[in-house]
């Protein structure tokens, strides 16, 4: 943890969102479903609070 990725072509950075971009339709699995397209986005959703019992 905590550690960079390294190597050629990777990006390490913190952002707020990212483009991924399929050559043709390319899969994907979303909530368990499996889906294609040519392009996303992934962004960050609002911040959680979790407790647990103890």
């Amino acid at each position: 943890m905590g550690r960079p990725i390294g190597g050629r072509d990777n990006v390490d950075q913190l952002v707020r969102k990212f483009p991924i971009r399929f050559p043709n339709r390319g899969p994907y699995v979303l909530d368990g479903e499996l889906l294609e397209n040519s392009r996303l986005e992934v962004s960050a959703g609002p911040r959680l609070t979790v407790m647990a019992p103890g």
